[in-house]
Order: C-alpha cells, then structure tokens, then sequence
C-alpha cells in the first residue's frame, strides 16, 4: 500500500498531549491516525459520540449575557441564600 504525507493543522498543547499519549502507549502520532482513519472506514462513521456541552446552548449564553449586562449596570438583584448541602 502507498504512503502519502498529509499536511493538518492542529493546536499545539493538544499535539503536545497527543504526542505523550501515543508514547506512553506505544503508539506513534501516525499509527493512531492511521487506526483512527481505519475505524472510520469500517465503521462509516466516526468511533465515537461527538455532543455539544448542553451549557453552550444559546439560550443559556443570552441568559448568561443578559446577567453580566445586568451586573455591570447595576441593575442585577443579588439575593442571599443558604448553601444546599448535596
């Protein structure tokens, strides 16, 4: 089979930490990618779930907008409460 290079951009804390990953087990950067791209080819789709943190969701960060705005006005209404044990 053919070897290609294959130039991608990645940052680079992340390929730092991917690096020490793939050393500690006993992989390269190129063997995980190559398995990576195989089990997506088998599979016909990426091996594993990809969600968006529900907290990102835009009515929470209007909501969260909408507090700093208030904060900064001085419009927010700051209560106390007492702290629930969990």
């Amino acid at each position: 089979m053919a070897q290609v290079d294959e130039i991608f951009t990645i940052d680079s804390q992340l390929l730092e930490d991917f690096k020490f990953f793939c050393e500690h087990t006993g992989l390269t950067v190129s063997g995980a990618i190559n398995i990576f791209a195989a089990q997506v080819v088998r599979l016909q789709k990426i091996p594993f779930a990809i969600e968006a943190d529900p907290f990102y969701r835009p009515v929470n960060l209007r909501a969260l907008e909408q507090d700093i705005k208030d904060i900064e006005t001085g419009q927010a209404k700051m209560e106390e409460h007492e702290l629930i044990e969990v």
